[in-house]
């Protein structure tokens, strides 16, 4: 093991049987502490609100299982991509922080 790891720029959590999210081209490579450390809470809290949505729409709305997962993917679309596209904190050495130049 490198130290890196596979990481689903669209987690996976979202909807495991969705082609999109297995393409090779939604993996990035990660190092692993990020990504299960920094990235999986993240991911895991984006997966929470979609999986509730979808949800929501097949019981309030009368919903197949599919019609649930495609609205909620094209109301939420934005968000996701911003989740995929965005780079999760790194941790900073706290003195560094201090020598920072004051506004």
């Amino acid at each position: 093991m490198n130290g890196m790891a596979n990481d689903h720029a669209i987690p996976q959590a979202l909807d495991p049987d969705n082609p999109l999210i297995n393409a090779p081209e939604n993996l990035q490579p990660m190092p692993a502490a990020m990504n299960s450390v920094d990235k999986a809470p993240l991911d895991a809290e984006l997966a929470q609100r979609y999986n509730n949505l979808v949800r929501d729409l097949q019981v309030y709305g009368n919903l197949s299982m599919d019609e649930a997962k495609a609205q909620a993917w094209e109301v939420m679309e934005t968000e996701i991509n911003a989740h995929a596209n965005s780079v999760p904190a790194r941790p900073m050495d706290p003195n560094q922080l201090d020598q920072l130049p004051s506004k």
